[in-house]
């Protein structure tokens, strides 16, 4: 089993939405870090974990 967590694109405006799941390499490990990066460049309620 791969180590880390999966990582999925949701993308939604008022024209389309679609989803992206990708590769085993773009994997991550969750830390306080990645997600303060995250949250700084996406916004705050654009980045979120879900198990």
């Amino acid at each position: 089993m791969p180590n880390g967590l999966a990582v999925q694109i949701i993308y939604r405006n008022q024209r389309a939405q679609g989803e992206v799941r990708l590769s085993d390499a773009w994997r991550v490990k969750p830390s306080d870090t990645l997600l303060a990066e995250l949250r700084a460049a996406f916004g705050e309620s654009a980045v979120e974990i879900a198990y």
